[in-house]
């Protein structure tokens, strides 16, 4: 509420969406595309950081909308171009031809499978940490949270992130 941008309209801008281990794309943002973080949430974050300072705000809690990468038990992991080529590039494998929906089984078939959930959830961690540190250079006593529904990867990371500011 704090901000007239509205995913379902600007969606279609974000350079990489939420591609699962199955190939899909969905409807929905890669949870480690900065993009996303910072013109979907940052800004808006920042406008409810301004008014805690001139209203009695103690704490903004987010919902991510990432509904659309579910899995049992919470989001999964994206295989986006974005993910898949920074993951290749870091972790320096040669998998960049590697269509969408052969990631995943490629990750398997190596048994890499917990060195990519640990690369992306190190991402979502520092992302975490990022937005945290943007808000509280405006109110360091500003408290963040994730309005949390699922106890998977990204909840976890996030809310870590969150807690390393400061």
């Amino acid at each position: 509420f704090f901000t007239e941008r509205n995913y379902q309209k600007e969606a279609p801008s974000l350079q990489y969406k939420y591609v699962g281990r199955s190939g899909a794309e969905r409807y929905a943002p890669c949870p480690i595309n900065t993009q996303y973080w910072d013109f979907y949430l940052r800004h808006g974050l920042l406008q409810a950081a301004r008014l805690s300072k001139e209203y009695p705000i103690v704490a903004i809690a987010i919902d991510f909308e990432l509904y659309e990468t579910e899995i049992p038990g919470g989001f999964g992991h994206c295989f986006c171009d974005g993910c898949w080529g920074r993951f290749c590039r870091e972790m320096k494998i040669d998998g960049y031809g590697i269509a969408p929906e052969g990631r995943f089984l490629y990750l398997a078939s190596t048994r890499s499978i917990e060195r990519y959930s640990e690369w992306q959830s190190k991402e979502v961690w520092k992302l975490g940490a990022w937005l945290a540190q943007c808000v509280h250079e405006i109110n360091p006593d500003l408290a963040l949270g994730y309005i949390n529904y699922e106890r998977g990867w990204f909840a976890k990371n996030v809310t870590q992130g969150f807690a390393a500011d400061g």
